[in-house]
Parts: C-alpha cells; sequence; structure tokens
C-alpha cells in the first residue's frame, strides 16, 4: 500500500515530497539495514524506476501556447513554439523529483528565444 503513493495509486498524489521518498526508501530497505548490498540495490532501483516513471508521464502531456493576451485558450489562439519542450519538461521533472530544485537557461538573441538548456542542480 505504501509504494503506491509513488505513482499516483489509491490517494491520488500528484507530488511526492521527498520526506515521503525518503520514507518509503526506508520501508523498502528490510528493517533499515543500509549495510546490505541488496539492500541498496533493490532501493536504487525502485528510486530510478520511480524518477523514469514520473519524469515520462509528465513529458508526455499534451501543452499549447497561447499568447498572454488572449481571452481564451481555443486552438484557434494557439502558437507555433519553436523548441521541442518534451526533453526539457523530462529532465526538470527528473530534477524536481531527486533535488527539488531545477534550472533552466534561457538562450536567446536579441529577439526570440533560441534554445533552453537543462542545467545540473547539483551544480547549482
Amino acid at each position: 500500500m505504501r509504494k503506491s503513493i509513488l505513482t499516483g495509486g489509491v490517494w491520488g498524489k500528484k507530488a511526492v515530497s521527498l520526506g515521503d521518498l525518503d520514507n518509503f526508501l526506508d520501508w523498502k530497505l528490510t528493517g533499515g539495514d543500509a549495510n546490505r548490498p541488496e539492500d541498496l540495490y533493490s532501493a536504487v532501483a525502485w528510486t530510478f524506476w520511480c524518477v523514469n516513471l514520473r519524469a515520462d508521464a509528465v513529458a508526455g502531456i499534451r501543452y499549447g501556447v497561447y499568447p498572454i493576451d488572449s481571452d481564451e485558450d481555443t486552438d484557434e489562439f494557439e502558437q507555433d513554439f519553436p523548441l521541442d519542450l518534451t526533453q526539457i519538461l523530462w529532465a526538470v521533472e527528473a530534477w524536481l523529483q531527486l533535488k527539488a530544485a531545477a534550472y533552466v537557461l534561457k538562450r536567446s538573441n536579441r529577439v526570440a528565444l533560441v534554445d533552453l538548456q537543462v542545467l545540473n542542480s547539483n551544480t547549482m
């Protein structure tokens, strides 16, 4: 039952705090023995699976870009966005889960946005 909160499960949570993830990993490590390689490997595998599952779900969400001054978000007002946000959304969600922070560098010329680069949250 405890692992279901990481995937939305019965409580329908949309976010999992780092404390909840730590509690889950403590529960997953049988008896809290963090010295056995089998237990540590199991915790790493669960963390990897959970991060990938959630990041894939967020990156797969359909999105649209609309002008700020439009009254409604309908197909007729949707703008073409020059960048594919799928990989950026995936990386941002993964960093938010692992470090609770994500940093994106906007690269632009004087007129328009040229690129977005996800930065390493460990070094920021």
